[in-house]
């Protein structure tokens, strides 16, 4: 059991100075950055590997103690070591790649970025937040809590990219991590640097005033956290308002908040409420 590796870990430990670390996915940039600072001071290190059942004990010239369970041994080997199985004494930098890697990863981090926009749900929300746009002309444009935002989306991918860089250097894996939940549309909030916004993407709208003849019309499109779409319309014409209800079986009307049947409007919904609001004014 690894619990047994632990206790042999812990003698060790008493015993020495040597630093301990633990092995994860998650904390491959910490790991890397151990080895690449012991590797400063020398040109070789002496790697010892104690095996158990449960995992493996490395030692790098009884200066640092690293632990990895058998569950992510081939992980370890694979990011650390570029595939060798470590034993004997190695040349460092063995690290000096990660540097490659972790741009390599940067790279591929905002190519999954930057294809978000074009596709589904984001290049839906987009599409309806120009089509309102085209058709009721733009008065200003509100920024709520959104990652990504439609009318700034360049920018926030690089700052995104720039937070990544900065709090999680080397950190490959993590930046694998967030690349891979984007890229198969898994919920990101879970990280840290999309935790602090309630959507992923979007935008929120305000129509011009001399295309509106009764008080605020606005236009809000959002992805949230769980990738899922949800557009909304406000609107203070009551007179426009009791014209949907009785024309428009695809939204739901709430006080002055107009909901798609189904999280969408239809395509033609936008055109629609235009010639409503000018056969009433």
């Amino acid at each position: 059991m690894f619990s047994v590796l632990n206790k042999i870990e812990e003698k060790l430990a008493e015993a020495t100075a040597m630093a301990n670390i633990s092995y994860l996915p998650t904390e491959l940039g910490k790991v890397r950055k151990a080895i690449k600072d012991l590797s400063k001071k020398k040109e070789e290190l002496r790697v010892d590997v104690l095996e158990d059942q449960g995992g493996r004990i490395l030692t790098f010239d009884n200066e640092l103690r690293i632990s990895v369970s058998s569950e992510h041994w081939q992980d370890f080997i694979d990011k650390v070591f570029m595939g060798w199985e470590p034993m004997g004494t190695f040349g460092f930098p063995i690290s000096e790649d990660v540097g490659k890697q972790f741009d390599h990863a940067i790279k591929r981090f905002r190519e999954v970025l930057l294809s978000l926009e074009s596709r589904s749900p984001l290049s839906e929300a987009k599409n309806d937040i120009q089509v309102f746009t085209e058709v009721f002309q733009k008065n200003n444009e509100s920024n709520i809590s959104i990652a990504l935002r439609y009318n700034h989306f360049i920018p926030d991918v690089e700052n995104i990219i720039k937070q990544v860089k900065t709090r999680f250097m080397d950190d490959i894996g993590f930046v694998e991590m967030v690349t891979d939940a984007l890229g198969t549309k898994r919920p990101v909030g879970v990280y840290e640097v999309f935790s602090g916004y309630d959507n992923i993407y979007g935008g929120l709208i305000t129509a011009r005033d001399a295309k509106v003849y009764k008080g605020k019309l606005s236009f809000e499109a959002l992805i949230d956290n769980g990738w899922t779409l949800h557009e909304r319309i406000y609107m203070e014409d009551r007179d426009v308002l009791e014209a949907l209800v009785d024309e428009d079986g695809t939204v739901k009307i709430v006080k002055n908040q107009v909901f798609p049947v189904g999280g969408r409007f239809r395509t033609n919904f936008f055109w629609d409420l235009e010639e409503i609001i000018d056969h009433i004014a």
